[in-house]
């Protein structure tokens, strides 16, 4: 069992970055580190980063918090999420897309971006998807600072795939999430279960993985394709793209495409009767941190997984009962893992932080 350093209850949400906690109470109080932020957060939403907290007011304005000083900045314009980057966010004005240095709000230059579904933001570059026939099929590429096109990659034919449980069904391809970028390519995931990984500056495609040999589920054998393209991970140090899906682990070096680790007998789930949850996982040198939310009245669990020796080597069990009326099942919602700490999250909105 790990030790319990804190409890906060009544949490309504949370987020953590760089060892800063943000707390979002159900009496709408938001506090950083227990200072109190505001008091009173209907219809809005934030960001928290290391350094600076970006809280989006109902109607558009942003506050910046600057978490260092504690100084307070007002922009009359909404703060795009994720886009944040070496002092510098994006932030739409009607139709306009304008870069803002934070610490002073100067403006620093202004475009118009085509309408996109998701957007990652990089000192030099901003990659984001666009519609075409009402599906995400289109990979673009902005200049950070100019906001001039550079390229596109269009997914419909490339990405096309075949529903595996409809040999006749053929589906056209689509961005499915902009996995990240590592120094020189840009990943992402494509519908069919295909990673794509393109050079940033050309768009040219490096490599493409359909599948990893000794990772396929049991119900694709006759289709062989990753277990969940999007479910991938990409450390933006190492370079290493990492997944953990339907008891699957899969290492892939970003670099060249090529699998690194595959490891596919996590018999401890079977044997305990666990479920894993797929979202809330963290890897941390040979270790996979994540949690399971048991069922048939099994308690949930904490679980750390080492890699490298295949094999589980703690776990924390949660103990407690539903307050809610509806669901009378006691389980974990959410985890997140930061600088050697645990902030674990349940169905009665307690937040219970313990140390690695």
């Amino acid at each position: 069992m790990k030790e319990v350093i804190q409890v906060y209850t009544d949490v309504k949400g949370y987020s953590v970055k760089g060892g800063n906690l943000l707390l979002y109470f159900s009496n709408r109080h938001l506090y950083w580190n227990n200072t109190l932020i505001t008091d009173d957060l209907p219809g809005s939403d934030y960001e928290l980063y290391t350094d600076v907290l970006f809280y989006v007011k109902k109607g558009g304005s942003t506050y910046v918090y600057d978490l260092r000083d504690g100084s307070q900045r007002f922009i009359n314009k909404r703060y795009l999420w994720r886009s944040y980057v070496d002092g510098i966010g994006l932030f739409l004005d009607n139709e306009e897309y304008v870069t803002i240095r934070v610490t002073d709000g100067q403006e620093i230059s202004r475009t118009v971006f085509p309408k996109g579904v998701e957007r990652m933001c990089f000192s030099d570059y901003i990659f984001q998807t666009t519609f075409k026939n009402e599906k995400k099929e289109i990979l673009q590429c902005f200049d950070r600072t100019t906001g001039e096109y550079q390229w596109e990659y269009d997914a419909r034919k490339e990405g096309a795939y075949q529903d595996f449980s409809r040999r006749d069904s053929i589906h056209s391809g689509e961005i499915h999430r902009i996995l990240g970028r590592y120094e020189d390519i840009v990943v992402v995931a494509v519908t069919g279960e295909h990673l794509m990984a393109f050079d940033v500056r050309t768009g040219n495609k490096r490599w493409q993985i359909d599948s990893v040999t000794g990772a396929i589920p049991l119900y694709l054998q006759n289709n062989p394709r990753l277990p969940s393209a999007s479910e991938f991970k990409l450390d933006p140090i190492t370079g290493v793209l990492t997944s953990f899906y339907q008891g699957i682990y899969i290492e892939i070096d970003a670099r060249t495409g090529t699998a690194i680790k595959v490891l596919n007998d996590y018999t401890h789930l079977t044997d305990t009767r666990m479920e894993l949850v797929h979202s809330n996982w963290y890897k941390e040198g040979p270790y996979i941190y994540y949690f399971t939310d048991g069922f048939r009245k099994r308690l949930p669990q904490l679980i750390a997984y080492d890699t490298d020796q295949a094999k589980v080597v703690w776990t924390h069990i949660f103990e407690g009962k539903s307050q809610i009326e509806s669901y009378d099942r006691y389980a974990l919602t959410k985890m997140i893992y930061d600088r050697g700490l645990f902030y674990v999250w349940d169905i009665n909105h307690v937040l219970t932080v313990l140390k690695n």
